[in-house]
C-alpha cells in the first residue's frame, strides 16, 4: 500500500485504499474473535477478550500515529513505515506461532488436534 502512496498517482493511491485496506482489515479481524476465546478458559473468557482488545487498541492504534509520524520522512518516504509494520507482523506472527489456547495449557489432548469434521471421520 505504502508503495502506491509513495507513486503520487491518484489512480495507484485509489487502489490501495479501496483494494489494499479492506483485504488488510479483513485478514486481521476477521479470525481474532475466534483466536481470541480459545486463549481464556471459560471462567475469564469475556474478561481476557476485553482486556485484549483494550490493551490491544491502546498500544497498536494509540501510538501508530506518533510512530508513523516518527519514521514517515522527506528522504526516505513511507519505506521505514512499511519495514516497522514488516517488523510488527513479524513479531505477531511468532506470538501466534508460539501460542498455546486454554485446553493446551491445561493439558487436554483433544484441544492439540485439529477439530475433525463428517467427511475427515
Amino acid at each position: 500500500m505504502f508503495a502506491l502512496f509513495d507513486s503520487g498517482s491518484p489512480v495507484l493511491v485509489a487502489v490501495a485504499f479501496f483494494v489494499g485496506n479492506p483485504l488488510i482489515q479483513a485478514s486481521m479481524f476477521g479470525p481474532v474473535g475466534a483466536y481470541l476465546s480459545e486463549m481464556f478458559e471459560p471462567t475469564a473468557r469475556y474478561s481476557g477478550v476485553s482486556a485484549t482488545y483494550q490493551l490491544g487498541s491502546l498500544l497498536g492504534a494509540g501510538l501508530a500515529p506518533l510512530v508513523a509520524q516518527e519514521l514517515v520522512t522527506a528522504d526516505a518516504g513511507t519505506r521505514d513505515l512499511g519495514l516497522y509494520i514488516v517488523a510488527a507482523y513479524v513479531v505477531s506472527g511468532l506470538a501466534v506461532w508460539f501460542s498455546r489456547n486454554a485446553g493446551e495449557r491445561r493439558g487436554d489432548p483433544a484441544a492439540a488436534e485439529p477439530a475433525r469434521t463428517p467427511v475427515d471421520a
